[in-house]
């Protein structure tokens, strides 16, 4: 039902937006099997402004990762050898990378956060490629402000992460899915305030810069609207709540003749 009224309010917003852009492209998954992935960028009606889901900085960031990754990984069956000798040889937290496909739910969160583990040394082994790819990927990763970002977005997927694995399996009832996604809107709201103190929910961003960029702040500000714009009709009510969990604690829940 979440994802049927999710999905009509979605084609309302297209059908009387202005302009669209598409994006299209196929990808496989684990079994092979082809998956056509469609993003779309439209400008809305009503709210007079573009509709996204990342700040377009924070999104070249991760497109520029990914890419890096596939580079080391895909390009070449030699060089992707080579890295997988090189990170056990210096001792890495692991001895590979993760490869990225949309079509796994996750996969982008625990691709970045394999990537920021061992970013040191993907530095050091660029370093000893002689190519002019490999010599942009290690200007992109002495570039102070872009490993800023990619701190923040591989703490902020994590916590989303954690967040759609509370959302998955069995066993859930719907006041478990309120209750998570209530949660989570309430966690972001402290995590907007501490991001101007002690960057505690953000311990990738907080070990390697003490001082935080007001984008970090406007963008967590874009995520509270998305989900406040997305569940806004999502609220059941704490009566009806505990009406589900245990009827016999409600009284008078329905009124009038």
């Amino acid at each position: 039902m979440l994802a049927q009224d999710v999905q009509s309010h979605l084609d309302a917003a297209i059908h009387t937006a202005p302009c669209v852009a598409l994006a299209v492209d196929e990808s496989t998954d684990i079994n092979d099997n082809a998956q056509l992935v469609v993003y779309i960028r439209f400008s809305h009606a009503e709210k007079k402004d573009f509709i996204e889901d990342i700040l377009e900085e924070y999104a070249e960031v991760m497109d520029t990762v990914m890419k890096l990754i596939n580079f080391l990984r895909a390009s070449s069956s030699l060089q992707h050898r080579h890295l997988r000798e090189f990170l056990p040889e210096v001792d890495a937290n692991a001895n590979y990378l993760l490869l990225h496909c949309n079509v796994r739910w996750l996969s982008k969160g625990r691709v970045l956060a394999r990537f920021w583990a061992v970013r040191n040394e993907i530095k050091m082994f660029l370093a000893q490629l002689k190519n002019n790819k490999a010599r942009w990927f290690s200007k992109f990763l002495e570039d102070e402000r872009k490993i800023n970002i990619m701190a923040f977005l591989v703490d902020t997927t994590s916590h989303l992460n954690d967040l759609k694995l509370k959302l998955q399996g069995k066993n859930n009832s719907v006041c478990d899915l309120v209750a998570a996604i209530q949660s989570f809107q309430r966690k972001l709201d402290i995590f907007k305030e501490d991001l101007k103190e002690d960057c505690k929910p953000f311990p990738s961003l907080k070990q390697i810069s003490e001082r935080v960029a007001s984008s970090h702040v406007e963008f967590i500000q874009k995520l509270i609207g998305n989900f406040r714009d997305r569940f806004v009709n999502f609220s059941l009510g704490d009566q009806l709540i505990l009406f589900i969990q245990n009827p016999f604690l409600v009284k008078n829940v329905f009124t009038g003749g």
